[in-house]
């Protein structure tokens, strides 16, 4: 739920974490507003997001990763029960951008653009609605000078994040069970290279619908598609529309995953299609 609309203006990121984090790291941070949260009336679970928004506009302002803290709160909050909903990097970016005006949206997206992948597609606020969100302020750091490739999965295919960040240096979030993982979409643009990454890169949770894959298509230069061959082999038809929705496009890249017999004529006859 959003903890009220429009709360935070551009004060608010000025005045964040000023005069409090200067002799305590982020882990400690993590762990103290954990505790609050755990031992407090009620476990008052908006009071604890508004809490968490605070070290992370801190960080941002410094064009800082937002890992150092949001990794250290996740791996505790797995240890507690009756948590209302998951809490993921994507959730706690997306309540901060909900509950800020508008000049605020556009000086966070910018500063998450320096280090930490920026959210491009988000889930619907509610169940009543269930259309996606697309993020209107990245229009104002899309980066056009690169190009930038969409990584995607058709069919379940786990390892996709851990090799797009191995591959490309990127820090996207590992999936969790959570709507923010499905069909949502991030960009990392590389700034935080010394020497700019020639690409960017956008990488998708979850598998994205034939529409909504047609709709965004255009704006991206090339897409990296990642498949699991049990499962082109029993989908091979699916496989080849997604594939042709975007090949004609750009360039297209097929992965196709633990392929135990590469002269498998279904695998063959996706590749030469």
């Amino acid at each position: 739920n959003n903890v009220g609309a429009f709360q935070y203006t551009f004060k608010h990121l000025v005045n964040a974490g000023e005069l409090q984090y200067t002799e305590i790291t982020m882990k400690d941070i993590a762990a103290n507003v954990v505790n609050r949260f755990v031992g407090g009336p009620g476990r008052d679970f908006n009071g604890f997001i508004l809490e968490t928004l605070q070290p992370i506009m801190y960080l941002l302002k410094r064009e800082q990763n937002l890992t150092g803290f949001t990794g250290p709160l996740k791996r505790l909050l797995v240890k507690e029960k009756n948590i209302s909903c998951a809490v993921s990097q994507r959730f706690l970016i997306d309540t901060m951008m909900i509950n800020s005006d508008r000049f605020l949206c556009r000086c966070l997206i910018s500063l998450l653009s320096k280090r930490n992948p920026v959210p491009m597609v988000q889930p619907p606020i509610d169940s009543k609605n269930n259309k996606y969100r697309s993020i209107p302020s990245i229009i104002h750091i899309w980066d056009y000078q690169r190009p930038t490739l969409l990584s995607f999965g058709i069919g379940k295919c786990k390892g996709k994040t851990s090799l797009i960040n191995a591959v490309f240096e990127s820090n996207f979030e590992q999936s969790m069970k959570d709507k923010y993982f499905y069909q949502t979409i991030d960009v990392d643009f590389g700034y935080n290279f010394v020497q700019r990454r020639p690409v960017n890169i956008a990488d998708a949770h979850g598998e994205l619908s034939s529409e909504t894959l047609n709709e965004i298509s255009m704006i991206f230069n090339g897409f990296l598609v990642h498949v699991e061959s049990t499962y082109l082999r029993s989908n091979q038809s699916k496989v080849i529309n997604y594939i042709k929705l975007v090949s004609n496009k750009s360039y297209v890249l097929l992965l196709i995953r633990d392929v135990e017999d590469e002269t498998d004529e279904d695998i063959q006859s996706t590749t030469n299609a």
